[in-house]
């Protein structure tokens, strides 16, 4: 695992009072450790994340799952991927969010979840969940409190992966391969 890892997370209860000697300490590992990229952590592990142009369909498919599953050993899962083929979400990974800047105590210390319906400047995240994901309650809803809303069609999903990506586990990621 990688060792910009370090599990750290604030467990206090908010009742209890606070140790400031203790903040102190966490803040001057935190500014120490300084900030990286989930790229960064991932290369960490030996694993090796090419450009898209330099793999093929069958490669590039293998690598991308292989992404998601350290992704997750990150506890950074992917949801509402369905609308995107195997290539266009290794590319959103690949140029998006494996470049995102976290500090290093905070990576690995939570859950955190990433909706791909977010294009990464390329589409309206809204149109995007309202086009492929949201239900006909829904989209109903949004109309009756904004009448004038441009409500795009409906579209099949092309792709069934969101049943199999990786989510996360009360008791940590055990069973993430």
């Amino acid at each position: 695992m990688c060792d910009c890892i370090c599990g750290e997370t604030d467990d206090r209860n908010g009742d209890e009072p606070v140790d400031f000697d203790e903040l102190l300490t966490f803040e001057r590992r935190m500014i120490a450790g300084g900030e990286k990229t989930y790229l960064d952590c991932l290369l960490e592990t030996g694993m090796r994340i090419p450009p898209p142009e330099e793999l093929d369909d069958g490669a590039l498919h293998a690598k991308l799952w292989e992404v998601i599953r350290g992704l997750a050993r990150l506890r950074v899962f992917l949801e509402s991927t369905d609308h995107l083929d195997d290539r266009t979400l290794y590319e959103r990974l690949y140029r998006g969010v494996l470049r995102e800047i976290e500090w290093v105590v905070h990576i690995g210390t939570y859950d955190l979840r990433i909706d791909m319906t977010d294009g990464f400047g390329s589409s309206d995240p809204v149109e995007m969940w309202l086009r492929y994901y949201a239900d006909e309650e829904s989209r109903r809803g949004l109309l009756e409190e904004e009448p004038n809303y441009p409500m795009p069609p409906r579209q099949r999903l092309e792709f069934d992966r969101d049943r199999h990506l990786p989510q996360p586990r009360e008791e940590g990621m055990d069973g993430v391969a």
